[in-house]
This record gives C-alpha cells, sequence and structure tokens, in this order.
C-alpha cells in the first residue's frame, strides 16, 4: 500500500490553506503566487505530487473515469490506460459544453504527474467510500501507471 502523507480537497481560491500544509516549501508566497498561475486544480494537484514524490494521485470528477464512449456511457470507463498521449486528442474532440476544463484538464494534468512517475486514478467523486479501495488497487475508475523518463 502507498504511504499516504496526508489527503487534501482542493478549492478554488484556497490556495493558502493547501500551501500551509507544505511544509516542505520554503518561500511560500512564491509557490502561491506560481499555483495562481496554473490555473486549474488538476494541474496543480499533479505539480504537487510530483513535489512530494507521491505514489499515487487521485483526480475526482463527476464520471467513473475515463469513458470508453462517451456517447455510451453505461460501458463505463477504461480500466487501465498505459500511454496517456494516445487518449489525450479523444478528450480533446469530447469535451462537454458545461464543463470548464473537464476531462482534457484531467488528462494534462495526469500526463505531467506520470511522466514525472506518478501513478494517476481518475474516479468519480460521487463515490468517496471507494477511496481507500482506489489505493488498493480496486474501485471503478481508471488507471494510467508511472513511466520514469
Amino acid at each position: 500500500m502507498p504511504n499516504l502523507i496526508g489527503s487534501w480537497l482542493l478549492d478554488d481560491g484556497d490556495d493558502l490553506d493547501v500551501v500551509a500544509k507544505c511544509k516542505a516549501v520554503d518561500n511560500i508566497k512564491e509557490f502561491v503566487d506560481n499555483a495562481r498561475r496554473l490555473g486549474d486544480n488538476d494541474k496543480l494537484s499533479s505539480r504537487v505530487a510530483r513535489f512530494w514524490g507521491a505514489d499515487v494521485l487521485i483526480l475526482l470528477t463527476s464520471a467513473p473515469g475515463l469513458l470508453r464512449d462517451m456517447k455510451k456511457p453505461e460501458e463505463g470507463p477504461i480500466p487501465v490506460v498505459e500511454n496517456v498521449d494516445d487518449v489525450i486528442h479523444h478528450a480533446e474532440q469530447e469535451k462537454s459544453s458545461l464543463g470548464t476544463g473537464g476531462m482534457i484538464s484531467k488528462l494534462r494534468a495526469v500526463q505531467d504527474a506520470v511522466h514525472g512517475g506518478v501513478e494517476c486514478i481518475i474516479a468519480s467523486g460521487r463515490h468517496a467510500e471507494q477511496i481507500p479501495g482506489l489505493v488498493e488497487g480496486r474501485g471503478v475508475c481508471t488507471r494510467f501507471p508511472a513511466t520514469r523518463a
């Protein structure tokens, strides 16, 4: 089981609370300014996971993971994506008119994290009870194994 150093819920505009929990940050003002420039919590969580050398990053969304077919959600998520670069284009084409970044934002964060050596999981935030199982390798989600450059 991965070593869990902590868990955070990132809330828009709540950067200072998140940074206060990063005891290894020497210059908090610089870190907050850089975090605000990132623009979204998916990207921020990816950078923090890489900074900490996390074993796994779980990105929660309204979907159960990266869906096999956006037009047929009943088919469920793709269980494992070995190469996130192969699915980025699919998500860009399927962007929802309701989303402000949605799955493409998550996949870009996954791309950054896995290339930095952090395994990623995209899962539904509507089923928080499954989070311990996700960490242990179970649950409904899409997994992205880490790659080492």
